[in-house]
């Protein structure tokens, strides 16, 4: 480790003995000879500070919305996802129906959140991760006598959104559901393992 000139250190207490310098500052002050020693570059910042996050493309808050282009005015496209043999597609979405619940999926071609709005006695809820480009929804406490319109709002970070609509009815046979799967654990097996069947309806 190279040493701080004599004749620095005595600048730096002439500045802060008349007042121009705060004394504490010192110890985050580097000397400009100590160059390479230290991993600073010309600016004298160092190898473990810290990047710098605002000048990059990403986001600072991972949690919150992406970065776009301020002048898009298009709302997001929305479409039915790769439906599985238990889906159907409806609308723009791949619905699956339960006796109380209907699942739906989609995807946009931007990241965008999604907003439920069922009718009553129906509750929608996203259960995807917002901004991003593959959405599913759940809707529960569905009627099995009649069909309702779950009404989906898709928006993507400057507000343009996207209406899409589509038909739930709960479907027949018994509420029954898996609730909850533990495979494979550590431990002696099989004992550990189990599912959980949960039945929500009043017939045993």
């Amino acid at each position: 480790m190279k040493t701080i000139k004599p004749n620095i250190v005595y600048l730096w207490v002439v500045i802060a003995a008349s007042g121009c310098l705060d004394l504490a500052l010192l110890d985050d002050m580097i000397p400009p000879d100590a160059g390479s020693d230290a991993g600073e570059d010309e600016e004298g910042g160092s190898d473990s500070e810290t990047p710098d996050a605002g000048g990059t493309d990403e986001p600072v808050d991972t949690d919150g919305p992406p970065n776009t282009d301020p002048l898009d005015g298009d709302p997001p496209v929305v479409a039915p996802a790769v439906c599985d043999s238990a889906e159907s597609i409806v609308g723009n979405a791949c619905r699956a129906l339960g006796p109380i619940s209907a699942s739906l999926r989609m995807v946009t071609d931007e990241p965008a959140q999604v907003t439920v709005h069922a009718e009553e006695p129906a509750l929608g809820t996203a259960v995807s991760e917002p901004w991003g480009t593959d959405h599913q929804i759940v809707v529960i406490d569905l009627p099995a006598d009649r069909e309702i319109v779950v009404a989906l709002s898709v928006a993507d970070v400057n507000g343009n959104s996207a209406e899409t609509v589509v038909p739930v009815i709960g479907a027949g046979g018994p509420a029954v559901a898996i609730s909850e799967i533990l495979a494979d654990p550590l431990g002696p097996e099989p004992a550990q393992e189990f599912v959980e069947v949960v039945n929500y309806g009043a017939t045993p």
